[in-house]
């Protein structure tokens, strides 16, 4: 189907899409707005980076990097 890319702070995470939805629907207090939404639902990753919160709070090292990318 494709792939989705995500572009974090601390590095580039890839997924291979396994099935995408995109919404469409008005503002119930504003109709003039209008409020569009995507879904998606990936398979495993084909790249990714380590927890945001392993490393802010400061527990991910270099060395972990090939445990957490595989």
């Amino acid at each position: 189907m494709g792939t989705v890319t995500l572009k974090r702070f601390n590095g580039i995470e890839k997924f291979r899409l396994a099935e995408s939805r995109a919404y469409v629907t008005r503002k119930l207090d504003d109709p003039g707005t209008i409020i569009m939404w995507f879904e998606a639902e990936t398979e495993e990753p084909i790249e990714t980076v380590p927890d945001t919160d392993l490393v802010i709070e400061g527990e991910f090292v270099l060395e972990d990097y090939e445990e957490w990318c595989g």
